[in-house]
């Protein structure tokens, strides 16, 4: 009989000895299968057992921070990806509008006018031929480009006489002029489609740019006199360039008709 007490008092002890050895195991698994916030009890000896269980704590405590530091930098990187698409999505449909404002140019008729009393460049009658088959092949090459099938015409040079024959069926004729202080482009384009009654989508409107010294006065007299509904515009208050002026003023137009929506 005291051999079987002493047996199972030893039985006892060693299973009170073990049991931190099966916890830690069973933490260990649960870990191991991912589960990294499985909280292990701290040890309630300082032996040897009981050593190796606050270890073991620590180490899951140190774990399980980590884990969570992870999810959220995965979840800002999500965010920020998902902020990368959409500022993507919008540079793509910017470029889809410039793409779509190039390829309406591109149908519109070009009459250079040549002879305006303050322009720099003087073309070379005997050239303008070989330059304006060179035009119209940019252009042809420009509509191709763009995937337009009509390509616009660019006729040679023309006197402002000349030109002014070919505004009056516009349904306004805007002349772009550094010395009007009043008049925009929105407010002239608006006033020709309620006096002509007009659709914004079947307006033809005509844009006068000047050359690099701009219009003289008696060039927007003579312009102006083309049209019944011929206005001179600020662009605002700065000198734009030539070259400048003959994309932003084409540029507002359609805007104001409805063209870049």
């Amino acid at each position: 009989l005291c051999v079987l007490v002493f047996f199972l008092l030893c039985r006892m002890l060693i299973r009170r000895q073990l049991r931190p050895l099966h916890m830690l195991t069973h933490s260990a698994q649960r870990i191991a299968e991912g589960h990294y916030d499985e909280t292990v009890p701290r040890a309630q000896t300082t032996d040897e057992i009981g050593q190796l269980q606050d270890v073991f704590r620590r180490m899951q405590q140190s774990l399980s921070t980590k884990s969570s530091e992870l999810e959220q930098l995965t979840s800002m990187l999500k965010r920020r990806g998902e902020e990368l698409r959409k500022a993507y999505d919008g540079v793509q449909g910017s470029d889809r509008m410039k793409t779509s404002f190039l390829h309406y140019m591109t149908t519109q008729m070009t009459t250079p006018a040549d002879i305006i009393e303050r322009s720099v460049v003087k073309l070379d009658a005997k050239k303008a031929a070989s330059r304006v088959a060179r035009w119209n092949s940019i252009a042809k090459s420009a509509a191709m480009q763009s995937g337009q099938p009509i390509v616009p015409e660019v006729s040679a040079p023309k006197t402002p006489a000349e030109a002014v024959e070919l505004l009056g069926g516009a349904t306004c004729v805007i002349v772009c002029w550094e010395e009007e202080r009043t008049t925009s482009l929105k407010t002239a384009i608006a006033e020709a489609l309620e006096r002509t009654l007009t659709p914004a989508l079947d307006a033809r409107v005509a844009i006068c740019i000047g050359p690099e010294g701009g219009f003289s006065e008696r060039e927007v007299e003579t312009l102006r006199a083309s049209n019944s509904h011929s206005y001179s515009v600020t662009l605002g208050p700065s000198i734009l360039r030539t070259e400048t002026a003959g994309i932003v003023a084409p540029a507002l137009a359609l805007y104001e008709l409805g063209g870049l929506q």
